[in-house]
């Protein structure tokens, strides 16, 4: 599945903003404060349902009006193009609409499913996105660890094993000495 294009009626400080990703990859990029967070939870919020209003910066409530959602312009692995449209009155269902106009909706787990390959939220996040967190993360680290870092993000949230090597590092240079001899 592939995202053409974004089209935001209202959420957090965006509204009528509509962006094409025409590239097989895209990199959003901008000054501080720009939106690329509140597009990323748009996105978030368009494949996975909207959060409740008890996480209000989640939510990406409307700041300057619209209606709370949107529409993903999808092509699927078979070049087949999709509309995706949900709002946030209606969270826990989709609405598709396919090339020829035929409309149907979907629940969550059916849209799942169907059109995610099973992939959930979490799974999503580790994979397909990098946080503010996770960038900050990775310039602490050194040679290899970057490496290491990347490649088990999606398996354990990054730097679960990083971790556990840097630790096993210190607790055998605490252990013994070089050249073989045991420290007493």
């Amino acid at each position: 599945m592939y995202i053409r294009e974004l089209q935001v009626d209202g959420y957090g400080a965006l509204q009528g903003v509509k962006l094409e990703l025409d590239a097989p990859v895209s990199v959003l990029y901008g000054p501080n404060e720009a939106g690329k967070s509140t597009l990323l939870r748009f996105v978030r919020s368009m494949l996975y349902g909207f959060p409740t209003r008890k996480d209000p910066v989640e939510r990406g409530e409307p700041v300057f009006g619209g209606r709370h959602g949107g529409r993903l312009l999808l092509a699927d692995k078979d070049g087949i193009v999709w509309v995706l449209e949900r709002y946030a009155e209606r969270s826990n269902m989709v609405t598709l609409r396919d090339g020829n106009g035929i409309e149907k909706t979907l629940g969550q787990a059916d849209w799942q499913r169907m059109m995610l390959g099973g992939i959930s939220e979490r799974t999503f996040k580790q994979l397909f996105s990098v946080s503010l967190n996770e960038l900050h993360e990775l310039r602490s680290l050194q040679g290899e660890e970057v490496g290491n870092y990347l490649y088990h993000a999606g398996l354990a949230g990054g730097s679960a094993i990083t971790s556990a090597r840097r630790q096993l590092g210190t607790e055998m240079d605490r252990l013994f000495r070089p050249k073989g001899r045991r420290r007493k």
